[in-house]
Parts: C-alpha cells; structure tokens; sequence
C-alpha cells in the first residue's frame, strides 16, 4: 500500500486508525511514519467535517420538518447535556470519546458531537485532536504488541 491509500483509508469513517496504522505497519513504513501519517489525516478531516455541517445545516434550516427537529428536539437535548456537564468537562468528554479506539467513537462521530452540542470550534479543535493522538498512541501500541486491546 502507497503513502496516498494509508492516508485516504485513515480518514475514512469506521475503520480510521484502527486500520491505517496497522497497514502503515504492515507496508514497512518507519514506525514514525505509521504513526504520523495516518494520525495526522485522521485529524485533518475534522475541518471539511465542520464545514459541510455548517453548510448544509444552514440551508436544511430552510425545510420546515429538519427546522422543527433541529429546533426543538436537538436544542432541547443540547441543553439537558450542557447542564450536566461542565465546560472544562466538556473538553475531556469529547477527548476521551475520540480516543477510544472502537468503530463509531472516531473523528468522524467527535465532530458531529461537537457541532451538535454547540462546543467552542476552537475547543473542538484541540479536543478532537488530542482524542485522536490519544487513539494513534494506543493502535500504535496495539500494533506493536505492546498493549492488548482485548
């Protein structure tokens, strides 16, 4: 596997590092590099992530029914999670979701939780971020033997 594939398949939804960084391994890449690489395109696609969820939320506002579901539901929920967790909370919950490394508590899932939950982007950012080193480090791990998952 090229540079180009690890990296496209490490920022897929799903299998993201759980599947970049054993193939970065496994194609012979200098163990920094399969760590790196992979992690680091998993982390960049938390910004095209944020902005088609801006793009589209701001024109499906214009349909009466995601209107009504966004406004009433969604905001509802927004404020019975904000009352139960803090703001300092809020920034290592996210963190830790991002950075267990399962199918559905990747990147992908973090981002939309961010930007439902209304967190700072900037705070998303670094959070999200340190989620997913914090995932690179244990499939890293993971991979080499290290640390056994299950």
């Amino acid at each position: 596997m090229n540079l180009f594939e690890i990296m496209v398949l490490s920022a897929l939804p799903i299998v993201e590092l759980r599947a970049g960084i054993p193939l970065a391994f496994a194609s012979g890449l200098n163990p920094w590099l399969a760590f790196l690489l992979p992690t680091l395109a998993n982390m960049l696609i938390m910004f095209p992530l944020f902005i088609f969820l801006d793009y589209f939320h701001e024109h499906f506002l214009k349909f009466t029914p995601y209107h009504k579901l966004f406004h009433g539901y969604l905001d509802k929920k927004r404020k019975q999670i904000e009352k139960t967790i803090t703001e300092r909370g809020e920034f290592w919950a996210l963190a830790l979701f991002v950075a267990i490394p399962l199918p559905g508590t990747g990147i992908w899932t973090g981002t939309l939780l961010a930007w439902l939950l209304g967190v700072n982007r900037k705070k998303s950012y670094v959070s999200l971020g340190l989620g997913v080193l914090l995932a690179g480090i244990i499939v890293t791990l993971a991979t080499l033997g290290v640390i056994k998952l299950f």
